[in-house]
């Protein structure tokens, strides 16, 4: 034998000697110390069970058979994999719920072993395979490649549930953040209607005290003009009569001017309280609608009417143009077109 077999032969022994301590190492674990229900509860590793039992099992299959025929591809994939699995394993058994987010590092560790599993199975299926073909045994080694195939398989199918499962968790919190998003949009603008409508009614109490004020101070001066007539009051030289005359209806315009403008006024802003009110109703009561109804057309209606009710004109009883203006036809005609648009694919 040649010194380069030698060295060849000394490393590949050498090879197999860590292997077959570190699955010494590995097999001796206990599954209860694994998954750790008494002590960590609900955080335990229990759903990991299965695959710390198949790990265990396989390794302890690696140990009752000889490596010697083990291909170099083969050797080399266990020594990168035992170690990981004995590094998983010691993560398991330091793991504690002190630690910061318990649920995603236990999910964390439980990914990785079932991926060291999935590697530890096509390994296995060679190592097994060849041993049984040394040892003359092919009916053995066509069996256990076959339960090789179908364990590979399964682990396959838990892991893709495992994976739907998490994608629905995921999926159920997104549809509840956009939940709580849509509700507290709704509550924001219903909001911002309320201090529209509370600052319109303010302004209106100050206008209608106003107009009451000035409307009494013009009544009292006709009156008191009328009084002055009938009495002859005031009543001097004829050449001043028409000043007087004049100046009075001056008096008498500029009174009846800042009592429309004051009235107006009033029912401006009586109109926008009652408006801004209609809309946050509207708002609020939205949400309500939507929930209780599961027809999509019935939620359609919905939406069209609330966005009708903020955009559109609306009848208060203070404004003298309450009748519906060509807007509102063109707004919805917008939105309907928008939505369309948005519903092709």
């Amino acid at each position: 034998m040649s010194e380069t077999e030698m060295i060849f032969y000394q490393q590949r022994k050498d090879k197999i000697q860590n292997i077959n301590s570190l699955i010494e190492e590995i097999v001796v674990k206990e599954i209860n110390d694994l998954t750790r229900e008494t002590t960590l509860g609900e955080s335990s590793f229990k759903k990991t069970e299965p695959a710390f039992i198949e790990i265990i099992s396989i390794l302890k299959e690696f140990g009752s058979v000889s490596l010697d025929f083990s291909t170099e591809n083969d050797l080399g994939s266990l020594l990168s994999i035992l170690p990981q699995i004995k590094s998983r394993f010691g993560e398991v058994e330091a793991f504690t719920i002190a630690t910061e987010n318990p649920i995603g590092s236990r999910d964390s560790i439980h990914n990785a072993i079932v991926k060291l599993l999935g590697k530890l199975y096509e390994i296995r299926a060679n190592i097994l395979l060849i041993a049984a073909v040394k040892r003359g045994d092919i009916d053995e080694a066509a069996k256990k490649l076959e339960a090789v195939k179908n364990q590979f398989e399964e682990a396959i199918e838990e892991n893709q549930r495992y994976i739907q499962t998490i994608r629905e968790e995921i999926n159920n919190i997104l549809n509840e953040v956009r939940t709580a998003a849509s509700q507290i949009g709704v509550a924001k603008h219903a909001t911002i209607f309320n201090e529209q409508a509370k600052g319109h009614e303010a302004q209106a109490n100050k206008w209608f005290i106003g107009t009451v004020i000035i409307g009494s101070i013009t009544v009292l001066y006709a009156g008191f003009l009328l009084f002055a007539s009938i009495f002859g009051w005031g009543i001097g030289d004829s050449s001043l009569m028409w000043q007087q005359i004049a100046a009075k209806f001056f008096v008498i315009s500029v009174l009846s001017f800042v009592l429309v403008w004051a009235a107006k006024n009033y029912s401006s802003n009586m109109h926008n309280n009652i408006v801004n009110k209609h809309r946050q109703n509207a708002l609020l009561t939205f949400e309500t609608f939507i929930k209780g109804s599961e027809n999509p057309e019935t939620k359609d209606s919905v939406l069209l009417s609330a966005t009708k009710c903020i955009f559109s004109h609306q009848y208060s009883g203070y404004s003298g143009h309450d009748a519906e203006s060509s807007e509102q036809t063109n707004i919805l005609g917008l939105i309907k077109s928008f939505a369309n648009r948005t519903n092709t694919p």
